[in-house]
């Protein structure tokens, strides 16, 4: 793996090739601009980065993760990858798993959660819209869990609403629940995109790429704990 150096982040490269640019987003930083981001967002960082190397292509965002999420982002350098990568995630061709460290004792050892969402605010819906998602249970501690989980469906914050919907919301998760009601603290929601699988763009083959656990879930798994090495065998 090497890295991309940003004025203060070093973003590690998941994989690259002409078409594709799958890096790890750190937690904490927009993954695309919006209203007030002043070009600090990670899609804004890269395409400065980019082009002050006079790499040709256009580098483009797929998909978007909330600021708080930390893991694999999809971007493309041309516009006709972009195209055929966003039409795979229009048609549920791609396939995301994420990790999450939910509150309490979650005992379902794996099912699907649906649920007709609004959205919330900013992204609220006046017609509610249908949600499903996959989980696996990975590891069940005395306070908290940690899950696999597989959104089908790619309405905006639909892990952290369906979590929240069946009582196991994220760890440190302030905007969905109230932290403080919960005996774990965690300094932001602990959802980490995991893993990615879809067909490449060019070649249409298979491609799937993981990104590690960052540091601040690593380290909140071993002060409760647990050994890591076999807890990564688990997943």
């Amino acid at each position: 793996m090497h890295y991309i150096p940003l004025r203060t982040k070093k973003i590690p490269v998941v994989y690259e090739d002409q078409a594709l640019l799958l890096v790890d987003k750190p937690a904490g930083l927009l993954s695309v601009g919006g209203e007030g981001s002043s070009g600090r967002d990670l899609t804004s960082l890269l395409q400065e980065y980019f082009r002050l190397r006079n790499a040709r292509g256009e580098l483009i965002a797929c998909h978007r993760l909330d600021r708080e999420t930390s893991g694999i982002m999809v971007l493309t350098k041309d516009r006709r990858s972009a195209q055929a990568i966003m039409d795979a995630f229009r048609n549920r061709q791609v396939k995301k798993t994420y990790v999450a460290f939910v509150q309490g004792d979650f005992a379902l050892p794996r099912g699907s959660w649906e649920h007709r969402l609004h959205g919330a605010w900013p992204y609220s819906e006046q017609q509610p819209k249908t949600a499903l998602s996959h989980f696996q249970t990975v590891l069940r501690h005395r306070r908290f869990s940690v899950l696999k989980l597989q959104p089908v469906t790619g309405r905006t914050n639909q892990l952290r609403l369906q979590l929240q919907a069946v009582g196991y919301p994220l760890v440190g998760d302030r905007r969905f629940s109230l932290a403080r009601q919960w005996a774990v603290p965690f300094p932001r929601a602990a959802l980490h995109s995991w893993r990615i699988a879809f067909r490449h763009p060019v070649s249409g083959a298979p491609l799937q790429c993981s990104a590690p656990l960052p540091d601040d879930m690593r380290e909140f798994l071993t002060a409760q704990g647990i050994n890591y090495e076999r807890f990564l065998a688990k997943l």
